[in-house]
């Protein structure tokens, strides 16, 4: 989100929390990895890699069996929304009520901060190992890492750094995360500006016209020899319908509503419901995969910004180029350099950023 000015808001208390881990307890996810829920994760991105499918095939390519796509290492660390023994968490009919509470799961410290709303910035996530069925996730860190106050046009407010980091069942680490979250007061000229574009009867041309992603044949393996830095790595569409951001919004387990709510993302500053970070972070996991083939590894997105909102009635077209190609400690890797463009205007809303990869050699 662009910075424009100082915040005039008083951030003193937030930066005493800085380089603290605010993890009391660790957050442990309320459901084990299972394939109905990496199902559903595929469902929405139309992914169709066997690797997360097909234990024969993974298991070819030295995997134990199958596992869940990486970005969902936050998905099953989720909390549940409610358990048996708690009391309601929808004690009013309004429409627009959001519950923000989760159940029995960890333990953080409450950061003080005068905003009032928030959305995720930027992302960039470590693969360390994979998730196999039957696994359990728990994040059992998370360190303030800075506070950087900036007016933006959505309202007064400022980046929040943090690091976690996430363990399986028997105290692996499976991921590192570096997050940045704008946390901020809306402004009400913003919010009535985004009320009043959403509400907008006719939208202009296209800047790209979306279409339909052609299938992959997942026999086809590209070798590290075959690639060369600035070869393309094809994009591919993702429209963005109310469905699909509700079926989003389940699979990754991510209830805020700015993200399947016209209402209350207008309130927040945006011209309606728009995608998630991890909704964003499953297509770059889609379009790194199909282009390193099954024998590939991903091992790490981001840091990618998401720089403005992914709104429902776009098509997010995400792609790139190869911008790195070297070998370290006997890998073969690359650096993807990818972005995702709004096709109503053609405007980057997220990247670019790398992707780090890595491919077989035909030796």
């Amino acid at each position: 989100m662009t910075s424009t000015s100082e915040s005039e808001l008083d951030w003193t208390a937030t930066r005493e929390f800085v380089g603290r881990d605010i993890m009391l307890e660790p957050k442990a996810g309320i459901d084990a990895v299972e394939r109905s829920a990496i199902r559903r994760q595929m469902e929405v991105l139309e992914m169709d890699c066997p690797l997360h499918i097909d234990d024969a095939v993974a298991q070819k390519h030295g995997y134990d069996a199958v596992f869940a796509p990486l970005h969902m290492i936050q998905t099953f660390q989720t909390a549940s929304m409610w358990e048996p023994g708690l009391g309601t968490i929808w004690p009013t009919d309004d429409p627009h009520f959001t519950n923000s509470g989760t159940g029995r799961a960890g333990r953080a410290m409450d950061v003080p901060s005068p905003g009032t709303a928030g959305f995720v910035t930027d992302l960039e996530v470590e693969f360390l190992k994979p998730l196999y069925l039957g696994e359990r996730v728990a994040q059992v860190s998370q360190t303030l890492l800075e506070v950087n106050p900036r007016k933006t046009r959505v309202g007064d407010g400022a980046f929040l750094t943090y690091e976690s980091m996430f363990e399986n069942q028997d105290g692996v680490s499976v991921g590192r995360q570096k997050m940045v979250s704008y946390t901020y007061i809306p402004s009400a000229q913003a919010a009535a500006t985004a009320a009043a574009g959403g509400d907008a009867a006719e939208k202009p041309a296209r800047a790209i016209e979306p279409r339909r992603n052609p299938a992959v044949d997942w026999d086809f393996q590209r070798y590290w020899e075959d690639v060369n830095e600035g070869d393309e790595v094809p994009a591919i569409h993702y429209p963005l319908t109310i469905q699909r951001m509700v079926m989003a919004a389940g699979a990754n387990r991510d209830f805020n509503a700015i993200h399947h709510n016209t209402y209350v993302a207008q309130a927040g500053g945006a011209a309606d419901m728009y995608a998630m970070n991890y909704f964003h972070n499953g297509m770059w996991e889609r379009v790194a995969r199909e282009f390193i083939g099954l024998a590939g590894t991903i091992r790490q997105i981001g840091s990618f910004r998401m720089r403005v909102f992914s709104t429902v009635g776009d098509t997010v077209v995400t792609g790139g180029r190869v911008s790195r190609k070297w070998r370290e400690n006997g890998e073969n890797l690359l650096e993807l350099e990818l972005q995702s463009v709004l096709s109503t205007n053609g405007n980057v809303s997220v990247g670019p950023g790398p992707v780090t990869v890595t491919l077989p050699t035909r030796g």
